[in-house]
């Protein structure tokens, strides 16, 4: 005698069986599957280029704040440089006169040729601290704009560069009313004295410009 019961289980098991394979499964929504992930990977990369952004604003920021200062310590040793060449003008202008002079009212030919010798060393050596003169004026200046430029000032420097260009210097003495060395001698240690004094007047007028340019 057969077992029914059995056969009637199989039966039910490959009927469930058959509805589950043949039942459409729900198809992935394309937000889920693509949207979702792609979304996921940009928003890690904006935030790690925002991340890195902000790093890269802050050391930037540390790194101009160092520039400037360094770029003005530049501009201040430049104006002392500029200082010490204006000095030297000073002297050098003051003793090509008082050796001209001193050639003029030599009695003795040996010291006036000599006199004439150093009247005319006087002089070049005034050219040649000229020209270093005008290239530290030139290289002050570039430091000037350079630190404008960083700090993206707005400032309007051309009338302190207009004073610069056109500062008038005092010049030297010529001894006119010196009528004996002795008198050489002293009116080349006042005249000298005077001069230097005159000459830190231009010192200001460098002042006044990195002053209006970082101001």
């Amino acid at each position: 005698m057969h077992d029914t019961t059995k056969i009637e289980l199989a039966s039910k098991s490959l009927d469930n069986l058959v509805d589950i394979l043949s039942t459409p499964k729900p198809t992935p929504s394309l937000w889920l599957t693509y949207g979702l992930p792609i979304l996921t990977v940009a928003l890690g990369a904006g935030l790690t280029l925002l991340i890195q952004w902000v790093i890269e604003g802050k050391k930037n920021k540390r790194t101009d704040k160092v520039s400037k200062r360094q770029l003005i310590a530049k501009a201040k040793a430049k104006i002392f440089l500029i200082s010490r060449l204006l000095n030297t003008l000073a002297m050098y202008r003051v003793h090509k006169q008082y050796y001209g002079r001193a050639a003029t009212i030599s009695q003795d030919k040996s010291d006036s040729d000599d006199s004439w010798k150093k009247h005319y060393e006087k002089g070049q050596e005034t050219r040649v601290t000229e020209a270093k003169f005008d290239t530290a004026i030139s290289e002050y200046i570039e430091i000037v704009i350079e630190y404008m430029q960083l700090s993206k000032s707005k400032s309007d420097i051309e009338p302190e560069l207009k004073t610069i260009y056109e500062y008038s210097f005092e010049k030297s003495s010529d001894f006119a009313n010196c009528k004996t060395i002795a008198d050489c001698i002293s009116t080349n240690k006042s005249e000298e004295a005077r001069l230097r004094e005159e000459y830190k007047k231009y010192l200001t007028v460098l002042d006044n410009l990195i002053n209006k340019a970082s101001g």
